[in-house]
């Protein structure tokens, strides 16, 4: 693996994890959690599919 790959890894898993920790701490309402759900979900999806 090569080592831009291994950074963009942890950039991304980096990425996940404080969107996490700030979408518990900002007031949302269902419809948005739904939305983030989704879009995270197909974030990763895009990821995996084009590595």
């Amino acid at each position: 693996m090569t080592r831009s790959r291994i950074n963009g890894n942890f950039i991304d898993k980096t990425f996940a994890v404080v969107a996490n920790i700030l979408f518990r701490i900002i007031p949302t309402t269902s419809g948005e959690k739904e939305a983030f759900t989704y879009y995270i979900y197909i974030y990763i999806r895009i990821k995996t599919w084009v590595s």
